[in-house]
């Protein structure tokens, strides 16, 4: 399990001391957002129906930073109701590697008959263009696995009912081999108001390496409902080994749950994640991948040392969790100098702020900024998401749930009576079923357009008389009707003929009336121009006339003007020297006070100067003063304790898995196959033996005694070098004890065996 948390100290500012100030708090406890992680659930149920009326949607704006990785995308936030608060919370959106060729279908609010609902998504393949509404099934009939693992890498895969031929088939469980870095997801089915979903089984990323898991918010003041609010996510949820010690799962709400829910008040409806998945009574997939590390290397005894770690907080509530990112700040801060364990502070922080996740080095989700361009377009790829968000309302809504309640019981007799197979078939095929966008969905609307063209033309055809005419009484008319057929089309050819002689004619006409008319405008126009020439010369005579008059009056002007000029030279003159006695002087006074001027700004830069050496003292000044106070913030940061599950880095470049099979291997047997050890067999014999001998024999030694995590009261001793003393002192009995136990089940286990072969063989 990796630690993406910080491990330094690292010089980030703080953006958290406004939030109080925003109307909203940012929560270190509430459920998982469904699409990073949600618990199995072998037999569908709705969830509880709440009274008041979910807000719309929030304007939920993707954070600065995103993993790196070509599938990751950002899923959308949704709101959830807090039975504690009696209000909604948001549920933010969370950065997610998609898990290899699956999409993700959104969940939504529906109104029920007495409140409201939420309908919960769910993942399916990329290659499915429709999700098929299928009848309730059956109650599981998993009891977990009749024979031992075949080995260490092994993992259990529940049975579940598969539908086939209208009917539901069982089909067992069996035993598959495990992956590193990768957890199977079991086939089970999601309720819906219209029907159940079938969710095949399929490869997911470890919890670690599927993204940024992001707070839950609760709005104090309503502020998302004013115009232009947008809420974008500031601070991560550890995803390390951490998250599952304060892990819970709440069954009825299909649902994980993180944080503070310890004690008597939250003991009927949260169960422990650690303790509620021991043995097989309830599956879980985290528990079937995590069962298979220990004694690998990998994570020696990593569900020990979670259960071990989960005790310490039950027995002790003043280390439980914070439930603000305010609240863990101000515990930070007020036991920053105390002896609590490094272990126990690390685990009490489940908050970090994005800026300082994505500056820590030793993190191998490698946060890059985005800037406001891909951040648009994120946004602008989500509209598919919200739109088949719609469609599943409109298709699931409780009005649609009664039509196909309709259609599914049509399949009644006039006794009343019913048709078994019909009644199956139409209770899947009556249910409809949603479509999923992708490039099927292009094809197949395609097709319809070209269907529907195909059809029209059809029609078209018919009505002009181009369809099929061999019917009977078409056939009769035609019979009766021959010869004056034939004379219609001697006819219609001959009125034809005399058609095309008339057109021939009026267009010849027509061409010898256009000749006679040109020949007249012809002439027409050599009249006028003969009656126009004496006219024109007349007129050009005059025309010089007024010419040469025109230029005598223009001499005569010219004279006078000319006159005037020479008067007024004088007068020119005079002024001339005035002009240049003034300009002179102007330009003395321009330079003088241009002088002035470079003097004034040569003292004002001087002063300047000085102002500047005293603003970057400031700056300086004020840079120091905010490392100093980062370095604070800095130092209430539990850093990574010496006992921290080791950290493994994922290879970029891994593939995924072959989905588990069934082999031919002894340990895989159905339940049903005989040969297997019966499910009555002790535990120990089943292969169940860490969870069945006591505690003293699993490993879990250092953490079967509450508060050995805790500081030591008596003074200065070291909590971790004192656990180090005791596990080296019992080591030796703990192994004698562990061979006796081994030695005593191998035993047991072969009188069984000695047992059920002498009954099979009689």
């Amino acid at each position: 399990m990796s630690d993406n948390r910080s491990t330094t100290t690292q010089q980030t500012p703080d953006r958290s001391l406004d939030d109080q100030s925003e109307g909203v708090e940012y929560l270190t406890r509430g459920p998982l957002h469904e699409a990073f992680a949600e618990p199995y659930d072998a037999n569908p149920q709705p969830s509880p129906v709440v009274q008041q009326q979910p807000p719309e949607p929030i304007d939920e704006v993707p954070p600065e930073y995103r993993p790196d990785g070509k599938n990751v995308s950002w899923i959308p936030g949704y709101w959830s109701w807090d039975e504690e608060r009696e209000d909604f919370i948001w549920v933010s959106g969370v950065w997610r590697d998609l898990p290899p060729g699956q999409q993700w279908v959104p969940g939504y609010w529906d109104k029920a008959n007495d409140g409201y609902r939420y309908i919960g998504g769910f993942w399916t393949s990329n290659s499915v263009s429709e999700v098929q509404y299928l009848p309730e099934p059956p109650k599981s009939l998993e009891q977990g696995p009749s024979s031992p693992a075949p080995g260490e890498d092994h993992f259990y895969v529940p049975g579940n009912w598969v539908y086939e031929s209208n009917d539901y088939q069982w089909q067992p469980g069996f035993w598959s081999a495990s992956h590193a870095d990768w957890v199977w997801v079991p086939a089970q089915y999601v309720w819906t108001p219209r029907g159940c979903v079938y969710q095949a089984g399929y490869w997911d990323h470890d919890v670690a390496h599927r993204g940024v898991l992001f707070t839950p918010v609760y709005y104090s003041q309503p502020v998302y409902r004013n115009a232009g609010y947008s809420y974008r996510p500031r601070y991560t949820i550890d995803t390390s080994v951490g998250l599952f010690v304060h892990l819970f799962v709440r069954p009825s709400h299909r649902h994980y749950y993180f944080g503070d829910y310890y004690g008597s008040r939250y003991s009927n409806n949260y169960y422990p994640w650690a303790t509620r998945y021991q043995g097989y009574q309830h599956y879980d997939p985290f528990y079937a991948s995590f069962h298979n590390r220990n004694g690998r290397g990998r994570s020696n005894n990593l569900l020990g040392w979670i259960t071990n770690q989960y005790q310490v907080f039950a027995n002790n509530d003043r280390y439980r969790p914070a439930r603000t990112i305010a609240d863990q700040r101000n515990f930070l801060r007020s036991n920053q100098n105390t002896q609590i364990d490094s272990t126990v502070l690390r685990l009490t922080s489940l908050g970090e702020s994005l800026d300082v996740l994505a500056n820590n080095q030793n993190s191998d989700l490698n946060l890059q900024p985005i800037g406001s361009d891909e951040v648009q377009r994120i946004r602008e790829s989500l509209n598919p998401l919200r739109e088949l968000s719609r469609e599943r309302l409109n298709l699931e809504s409780a009005a649609a749930n009664a039509d196909a309640s309709v259609d599914a019981d049509a399949n009644v007799d006039g006794n009343g009576n019913t048709d078994a197979n019909a009644d199956a078939r139409a209770n899947a095929e009556g249910r409809g079923s949603l479509r999923l966008p992708g490039r099927d969905q292009g094809e197949s609307r395609d097709q319809g357009e070209s269907s529907a063209v195909s059809d029209l033309r059809n029609a078209a055809n018919d009505l002009l008389g181009g369809g099929n005419s061999n019917t009977p009484s078409q056939q009769n008319d035609a019979d009766r009707n021959q010869q004056g057929n034939a004379d219609m089309e001697r006819g219609r050819e001959a009125a034809n003929n005399a058609a095309d002689t008339a057109e021939q004619r009026a267009r010849n006409a027509s061409e010898r009336a256009g000749d006679a008319s040109k020949r007249a405008r012809d002439a027409s126009g050599q009249a006028r121009e003969a009656a126009e020439q004496p006219r024109n010369t007349a007129e050009g005579v005059r025309d010089r006339v007024e010419g040469a008059r025109d230029t005598a009056e223009g001499a005569r002007e010219m004279s006078e003007r000319a006159r005037d000029r020479v008067e007024g030279a004088g007068d020119l003159s005079e002024r001339t020297r005035d002009r240049i006695e003034q300009g002179r002087d102007a330009a003395n006074r321009e330079a003088r006070d241009t002088a002035d001027s470079i003097r004034e700004r040569m003292d004002r830069a001087t002063d300047r100067t000085g102002a500047g050496d005293r603003a970057r003292d400031e700056l300086r000044r004020r840079s120091d003063e905010a490392t100093r106070q980062t370095d604070r913030l800095e130092s209430l940061r539990p850093q990574r304790p010496e006992n921290w599950p080791s950290q493994i880095r994922r290879s970029t470049d891994r593939a995924i898995p072959d989905r588990p099979r069934l082999d031919n291997s002894r340990g895989n047997r159905p339940n049903n196959v005989p040969g297997n050890a019966p499910n009555n067999v002790p535990g120990n014999l089943r292969g169940n033996s860490p969870n069945n001998v006591p505690g003293n024999l699993r490993g879990n030694v250092p953490g079967n005694t509450p508060g050995n995590l805790l500081p030591n009261r008596g003074g200065n001793a070291n909590p971790g070098r004192a656990l180090r003393n005791a596990t080296e002192s019992a080591a030796p009995s703990i192994q004698q004890g562990i061979n006796n136990a081994t030695q005593g089940a191998t035993g047991g286990g072969n009188a069984v065996q000695d047992v059920l072969n002498g009954v099979i063989g009689g």
